[in-house]
């Protein structure tokens, strides 16, 4: 979070070193709050749809890619059915997290055939804490360091 507010810092003084307009640096500014904001509501979302969801027993079974989007997902089986992770895979405690036949909890939209496991639970709850601060930052920078 920090990196980001550095390299917007950044960014900013060198396009008014570089003789850039105070117009070129607010519109850039307000794509930033735009893109912060964005951020921010996709794991408002998130969290609405893992609000709404069902606690279920659920057994890992493998992983496909997912068509949309192109990203490896897991698979769970939930009441006889195959359900896709909302979130991307795991990379960084894959080999211990995901085990075949492996009986876990998980968060279920059934009307979208998606699950929430525990890590997407956690994406989303970091995710919505970075993205609060995120927009906080953007628009703490907007109206006290870019003056007009």
């Amino acid at each position: 979070m920090t990196e980001f507010l550095v390299i917007t810092i950044v960014i900013f003084v060198l396009l008014f070193i570089a003789g850039g307009s105070v117009l070129t640096v607010a519109g850039l500014s307000l794509l930033l709050v735009l893109i912060s904001l964005g951020v921010f509501g996709f794991f408002v979302y998130s969290l609405i749809l893992l609000v709404k969801s069902d606690k279920k027993n659920a057994t890992f079974l493998n992983f496909s890619v997912n068509k949309k989007y192109k990203f490896k997902t897991a698979v769970y089986l939930v009441d006889d059915k195959e359900y896709e992770n909302l979130f991307p895979a795991e990379n960084i405690l894959f080999k211990s997290y995901y085990k075949e036949n492996n009986a876990v909890k998980v968060c279920a939209i059934t009307n979208k055939n998606k699950v929430f496991d525990k890590m997407a639970v956690i994406t989303t709850i970091a995710g919505l804490v970075s993205g609060a601060l995120l927009v906080g930052f953007t628009i703490f920078f907007f109206t006290t360091v870019v003056k007009f």
